[in-house]
């Protein structure tokens, strides 16, 4: 059996350490879902890795279009064309800027 004591150190590290989140589902439009969901032995770790597969997708996105810039950089320099640092900085924040809004406009 489970103390007081037990209790209100589980309710102060939920309280510090966890947060719940929910979900309202369709169960019209989002069938598919709930046919996934029901047949999900790991609930929580399914979607904690589907996020971070996520996640990660967008990263990987991200350096590979950092390593694409880089690159055509380097190569209108090789062409004799002459790129001062701030433009490629210049692009390299607007990169940045746009995955942050792209982030934003995904959690709305």
């Amino acid at each position: 059996m489970i103390t007081d004591a037990q209790k209100r150190a589980q309710a102060k590290y939920d309280r510090d350490h966890t947060r719940l989140l929910t979900m309202k589902i369709n169960t019209a439009t989002d069938a598919d879902v709930l046919e996934w969901w029901d047949a999900c032995q790991n609930k929580q770790g399914s979607v904690k890795r589907l996020i971070r597969q996520e996640i990660d997708c967008y990263a990987d996105l991200r350096e590979y279009l950092k390593q694409a810039l880089s690159d055509l950089a380097e190569k209108a320099v090789d062409e004799g064309a002459c790129y001062p640092e701030e433009v490629i900085d210049d692009i390299s924040g607007r990169l940045d800027a746009w995955f942050e809004l792209f982030k934003e406009k995904r959690q709305e």
